[in-house]
């Protein structure tokens, strides 16, 4: 198959464990498996920096790069505008046989939306979760009426990630029919890794317990609310600090003031953005992993914590709670500070729990994450699409 996937950013773009990040792996294995793939995609590297290239070949995944205005307000409000993709889409849609979108609401899906229509190509959408409404509500609904339901409706299969999105899309009044659920996969971690790296790093001594979040410095990851568990849990292991991964969003002023006013700036550690071993080097160095969102489509993050051996907690809207609950961590209401501090308390407590779960997640892992199984689930949603 030629296959045409369109993304907002994508690699070498700092991805994150995002919609780029699960892109970028379905098309590698894709292309190990006979495909040709295409990507076409913004030149966004971050907030400050954009690609000097236009074309390059990553892992036989061949990709175009198409200049973004603004790039600042193209990050800040997730709407990577690239004019030049409107004049490809029109010399090339037809030459596909499909055309997978991720994201939802996006510029690139409106162009392909309307391209896709005129030479009559199927196209898929996975949206990452992307149609919940927490945030920014008016231009998400304002988006949706003009041409959202649209997309949405024309689309040949949605792909789901957990039963939680279906749920989001029969919301939007897609039949259970165009609905497939595919998970997010994760890769396995080959390196040669030494504990004691990250801890010694961030001076933190190995008597200390630790633990882990990753993700984007994002009100809706619940920081303000972990932050606060934490606090409470150092009347009882004043020993412990908390490690917070990833890259700067719009909620870091806001974060550092928290900190600030709990005193707890000798208790957290900001690393900023890590990925490769310096990011598992945080794993490995780690007791356990708490995600406390808002809300979660199917957090990348979490499988890793997983793959490393770490317990997990997270919270009820988390896309994975079918999976973790009872098995590989605990689930918590958000928002419920004493819930999630009793969570902590308890892993902190009993070492025998946190052994049971690391034997879990990593089983779990094995058994049903990897990007080949999940790469075959989605090659058999393209074949039922094309009939081939």
């Amino acid at each position: 198959m030629k296959i045409l996937q369109i993304i907002p950013f994508f690699y070498p773009a700092k991805m994150g464990t995002g919609p780029a990040y699960v892109a970028y792996n379905i098309s590698k294995e894709l292309v190990k498996n006979g495909h040709e793939i295409i990507v076409y995609t913004s030149n966004s590297s971050d907030t400050d920096t954009k690609l000097s290239f236009r074309y390059r070949n990553f892992d036989g995944i061949k990709i175009s790069y198409f200049d973004t205005l603004g790039k600042k307000i193209a990050w800040d409000n997730r709407l990577f505008i690239t004019p030049q993709m409107i004049i490809k889409l029109r010399k090339t849609v037809k030459e596909f046989d499909i055309i997978h979108l991720h994201d939802y609401r996006t510029f690139q899906n409106i162009i392909v939306w309307f391209y896709a229509k005129i030479y009559r190509v199927p196209y898929i959408i996975q949206a990452h979760g992307t149609t919940n409404m927490e945030e920014k509500k008016l231009i998400k609904y304002i988006f949706d009426i003009i041409i959202g339901n649209r997309l949405l409706k024309d689309a040949e299969r949605l792909i789901a990630l957990s039963t939680k999105e279906v749920d989001l899309y029969k919301k939007m009044n897609i039949p259970i029919h165009k609905i497939s659920i595919v998970p997010n996969g994760i890769g396995c971690v080959r390196h040669n890794l030494t504990k004691g790296n990250f801890k010694g790093k961030y001076k933190i001594n190995n008597n200390e317990r630790l633990i882990l979040f990753v993700g984007r410095i994002h009100r809706i990851k619940g920081l303000e609310f972990l932050i606060r568990s934490f606090y409470n849990v150092l009347d009882s292991y004043p020993n412990v600090k908390l490690a917070i991964v990833g890259p700067k969003d719009n909620f870091y002023d806001q974060l550092t003031n928290i900190i600030d006013k709990y005193k707890l700036t000798q208790h957290i550690i900001l690393t900023g953005y890590l990925e490769g071993v310096e990011l598992y080097n945080a794993y490995i160095d780690s007791d356990f992993f708490v995600l406390p969102s808002i809300y979660d489509a199917f957090p990348i993050s979490v499988l890793e914590a997983c793959s490393f051996g770490l317990p997990v907690i997270i919270t009820e809207n988390n896309g994975l709670v079918e999976w973790i609950e009872n098995r590989a961590g605990i689930v918590v209401e958000y928002d419920n500070i004493n819930q999630l501090t009793n969570a902590i308390l308890t892993l902190l407590n009993d070492q025998s729990l946190i052994d049971e779960y690391s034997d879990n997640g990593k089983k779990l892992i094995q058994n049903y994450f990897t990007w080949e199984r999940i790469t075959k689930n989605i090659e058999f949603v393209y074949s039922q699409i094309i009939k081939i």
